[in-house]
């Protein structure tokens, strides 16, 4: 038991730099923004933009990072695919984790921009963003990429750790494991749901993957607005929209939004 405590140890700290450490935060209005610098020229501009907010200051919002190893298994066991790799020109990891007693809370879905130097955007880039929260397996966010030098946008319903990836898996294949996350993500909160809200939700659903399954991607767009507008018309209520530092309730409209998000951006990638 010992030495497997200790090979843990030992495998999370080849995986972090010694340099992590939090940064000072600049808040205007609902956006907090900061720039990370790491040892080794790594540096990335973070900003977080929230449709409502409460308790938003830098102390609440906790933000660090540290270098981690491409090639630990703290990172590899945690991606889908050896298709999907964390680049050696930035190995950093973005932790964001309020305090629980802060009072920190949003409602609906964060947008999170990261801009970064050390990688070169490119026309049909692979570099996704991804998170992966409270340590389980990273999963692409991405809503939007762009030049200068690469800039990556994605939607989140809860907080935790972001990394840009290399993301080379066919783009059908993206498509179709985004929507089946999707109904899951559905089933996993159906008892948080309010029935009627549910049965419309399931339906939308259950299209959205049909037509992705039969490569009728613009359809499938078509039936995600319809989603996100059910989504973005029910109350409280009727879904559960609200994240807070406490972690005792799921922001499940933020986080089922956020997903429909990303679906719609590899759907267009691929029209």
């Amino acid at each position: 038991m010992l030495r497997t405590i200790l090979l843990g140890s030992l495998m999370l700290l080849s995986s972090m730099s010694l340099f992590a450490s939090t940064y000072p935060v600049h808040i205007s209005g609902n956006t907090a923004e900061t720039t990370i610098t790491l040892p080794g020229g790594y540096e990335v501009d973070v900003a977080l933009t929230f449709e409502n907010v409460m308790g938003l200051t830098a102390q609440n919002i906790n933000i660090s990072a540290y270098v981690a190893n491409p090639l630990s298994a703290d990172i590899s066991s945690r991606l889908a695919s050896q298709l999907i790799s964390l680049q050696a020109a930035y190995p950093v990891v973005i932790r964001i984790e309020p305090l629980a007693n802060s009072g920190f809370s949003f409602s609906g879905p964060l947008v999170i921009d990261l801009h970064t130097h050390n990688l070169q955007y490119s026309l049909n880039t692979p570099l996704r963003l991804y998170k992966s929260h409270d340590g389980a397996a990273f999963e692409d966010i991405t809503v939007a990429t762009g030049a200068g030098s690469i800039r990556t946008r994605g939607q989140v319903g809860n907080l935790s750790d972001f990394i840009i990836v290399a993301d080379v898996r066919p783009v059908a294949q993206v498509i179709n494991q985004k929507a089946l996350k999707l109904e899951q993500q559905l089933n996993n909160f159906a008892s948080q749901i309010a029935p009627e809200l549910l049965t419309a939700l399931q339906q939308s659903v259950s299209i959205i993957r049909s037509e992705c399954g039969a490569v009728r991607y613009p359809q499938a767009l078509s039936e995600i607005k319809k989603l996100q507008k059910l989504i973005s018309n029910a109350n409280a209520a009727q879904i559960p929209n609200v994240w807070r530092s406490a972690r005792d309730i799921d922001n499940v409209s933020g986080m089922l939004t956020a997903s429909a998000e990303t679906l719609a951006y590899s759907l267009r990638l691929a029209i």
